[in-house]
């Protein structure tokens, strides 16, 4: 059953009560034998919430990697595109200029 449920409250109570009314209740001899390993389970828990926490950041990049991917390619192509023409047109006037000063020499 634990397999099934997993480490869940349901399955591994973070606190157990004694049922028997006593005058002075002190906690019960199950409380104190699992005080150690609920410690060892909070460690675990929280070594899986992490590993859980890293594995859901992994999985939501790869969903979202090919538009952005995409989306990358395409600031890329139009930032090279721009850079060209940009160029050309530098080029165009550079020849302009020389065609200017040569016609007026």
């Amino acid at each position: 059953m634990d397999e099934a449920l997993g480490q869940s409250a349901a399955v591994s109570p973070p606190c157990l009560i004694a049922s028997i009314q006593e005058d002075n209740p002190g906690p019960s001899t199950a409380q104190e034998g699992q005080r150690g390993r609920e410690d060892e389970e909070e460690e675990k828990d929280k070594e899986d919430t992490e590993t859980e926490r890293k594995r859901r950041r992994n999985e939501k990049r790869e969903r979202e990697d090919p538009f952005l991917s995409l989306l990358r390619e395409d600031i890329l192509y139009q930032r090279e595109a721009e850079e060209r023409r940009a160029a050309e047109a530098r080029e165009r006037s550079e020849r302009f200029f020389a065609l200017l000063e040569h016609r007026n020499k």
